[in-house]
């Protein structure tokens, strides 16, 4: 008999609640709108972001090179500890430090392009910069030195809005996506990014190369056993292997399956989604303001009456 009881109490609250919300369907309909008209005018004052990314695997096998070559080391006495560090890991660790950046940010108009640009004219195909803090047609940042934005921010930008490096260990494959504002920008950045994390590693490689050399060199006219010339020999022939290949091959850690390409169409923002979310949490938000309104502002004056009383 409760049971029923509470039931019958549950539907007529319900009941009085949707009756609530129709008394004031105005109310609801007007903050709704207003919500969504927000959500429109919000949607349309976000600038298109397009993305261009690239499929790439590793140019080499480091871990086999490397297991190979210190094994001959230490036969021969000699102890280089080159590891066993993953060339295509190495390449996303690159991508992501602070030190390629700033190599980056070097290059023209990289860091314009990045902090100061407002939107991307489809017809003459040029970037818009933000006049305020950035003078296109001097090329100078208003202010000086002081207007640049600091490096910590555009680290900031860098990492988290514009550049994402996804690594696949286990297979050797890396994508790589840069999004932008422009799509000539970021099929641009993206191909400099390649371009540059490759002749970092490969310059690196060259110079460690340069130095195994000169001291195999040096220890092969100092040593007399056989045995020990023999696997020196050996080593000196791996090392020249590997100046060879950093020296004519471009794609010396990761190479392109798929090339960076100008993006035909935006990645986001998705205008529709944002319109609908406002449009919902206006109808919510204004809905739940009557349902409050009614029962507990009302009891909170009950209360207030039988206090003076």
């Amino acid at each position: 008999m409760k049971n029923f009881e509470n039931k019958a109490e549950q539907e007529i609250k319900i009941s009085e609640i949707i009756l609530c919300g129709w008394e004031n369907k105005f109310l609801i309909i007007a903050a709704t709108f207003i919500f969504a008209l927000s959500g429109l005018f919000y949607s349309l004052s976000l600038p298109d972001i397009y993305t261009s990314d690239s499929l790439l695997v590793k140019a080499k096998d480091s871990k086999a090179t490397n297991t190979s070559f210190n094994s001959v080391l230490r036969a021969s006495g000699v102890n280089f500890d080159s590891g066993t560090l993953d060339d295509g890991g190495i390449a996303q660790e690159t991508i992501n430090s602070r030190d390629f950046l700033a190599h980056l940010l070097t290059f023209p108009d990289v860091l314009p392009s990045l902090m100061a640009s407002l939107e991307y004219n489809q017809e003459t195909k040029q970037l818009i910069f933000d006049e305020r803090i950035y003078d296109s047609k001097e090329k100078k940042w208003v202010g000086g030195q002081e207007g640049i934005p600091s490096f910590l921010n555009i680290y900031k930008e860098y990492t988290r809005n514009v550049v994402f490096v996804d690594y696949d260990r286990s297979r050797g494959f890396m994508r790589i996506s840069v999004s932008h504002k422009s799509p000539i920008f970021a099929k641009e950045f993206l191909d400099l990014i390649i371009a540059e994390v490759n002749e970092n590693i490969r310059q690196y490689d060259l110079q460690r190369t340069n130095e195994h050399l000169d001291y195999l060199e040096r220890e092969l006219k100092g040593n007399g056993y056989k045995e020990v010339k023999t696997a020196m020999n050996s080593i000196l022939e791996s090392q020249l292997i590997t100046k060879m290949q950093s020296m004519i091959s471009k794609e010396y850690t990761i190479r392109k399956i798929s090339a960076p390409f100008v993006p035909g169409e935006k990645a986001s923002p998705w205008r529709t989604g944002i319109c609908l979310g406002f449009t919902f949490l206006g109808a919510f938000l204004s809905f739940a303001f009557v349902i409050i309104r009614q029962y507990f502002f009302a009891d909170l004056q009950k209360i207030l009456k039988a206090s003076k009383n």
